[in-house]
């Protein structure tokens, strides 16, 4: 087997892998988007299983090459990913700043003044 058909192979698995790991993604992403949450500890749990999803796609992601054959070879999977991953981390961000509010807010409130 020559070097090169390794090498094609490789990317075709990888491709192969992206998509599925991206399917997943996409069906907690469109959850998330269209479900009606009655807790947003509910929505925040969802959004934990989210991350967890994408943790795989983010470590294929930073692998030497990987982008660029995307570029290359699929650049809307290749844009979607990178999206997602940015929503992802605002969310993330969203949640830091709130969860930070509240616990900062939580003692203020309780404190006796002297």
């Amino acid at each position: 087997m020559s070097h090169d058909t390794d090498n094609e192979r490789e990317v075709v698995q990888m491709y192969k892998t992206l998509c599925d790991l991206k399917e997943g993604v996409d069906f907690m992403v469109n959850q998330l988007i269209r479900g009606n949450y009655l807790t947003t500890s509910t929505f925040a749990n969802n959004l934990l299983h989210l991350n967890r999803a994408f943790e795989p796609v983010q470590a294929r992601m930073a692998v030497p090459g990987v982008m660029a054959v995307l570029l290359r070879e699929d650049v809307l999977l290749a844009a979607d990913l990178i999206a997602t991953g940015r929503a992802i981390a605002m969310m993330n961000n969203f949640l830091v700043c709130v969860t930070d509010q509240e616990a900062d807010g939580i003692p203020e409130k309780t404190k006796t003044r002297v």
